[in-house]
């Protein structure tokens, strides 16, 4: 089971097996940044990859390999925009729009942003608009709806 913490700081364990919006923008007719994250089971193996969309670069992690528009990251780099920190046990991800996101190069994927993006996300990490109430509701009802059965708080 995997535990996700709002950028309104709910903090929740979610089983689900599929593709999922982890964080994304969304009050603008172009989108600054777009996070997917996969989970999946295979013999018994609980595999977690992500994609990301920052500002025309793509970004993939998967089975502790990082990719950058198609090549991999072996060091920290810096490429459009973009800081890539290799820091031994996980890699930090520093944008110009100062979305950081933070990958254990494995399981575990954190994601912050600056105050300007507040009430424009929408995702598993919720709406970031100060209120826990209604993390998990888009256009004036829930997101989730068929999912939000499996979410227990903690």
């Amino acid at each position: 089971m995997y535990n996700f913490r709002t950028f309104d700081g709910n903090i929740y364990s979610f089983p689900g097996t599929c593709n999922y919006i982890f964080a994304s923008h969304s009050s603008a007719s172009y989108s600054e940044f777009d996070i997917q994250i996969r989970r999946t089971i295979i013999d018994s193996d609980n595999i977690f990859s992500f994609e990301a969309r920052i500002g025309g670069v793509n970004l993939e992690g998967k089975e502790s390999e990082l990719t950058i528009d198609g090549q991999e990251v072996w060091h920290s780099i810096v490429k459009g925009g973009i800081i890539i920190e290799d820091i031994c046990t996980h890699f930090k991800i520093k944008t110009r729009i100062g979305l950081t996101l933070v990958w254990n190069k494995a399981d575990d994927l954190q994601v912050s942003l600056p105050e300007s993006y507040k009430g424009s996300t929408n995702g598993l990490c919720g709406n970031f608009d100060g209120n826990q109430n209604n993390d998990f509701e888009w256009e004036g009802g829930p997101c989730f709806n068929i999912f939000f059965v499996y979410f227990s708080f903690v």
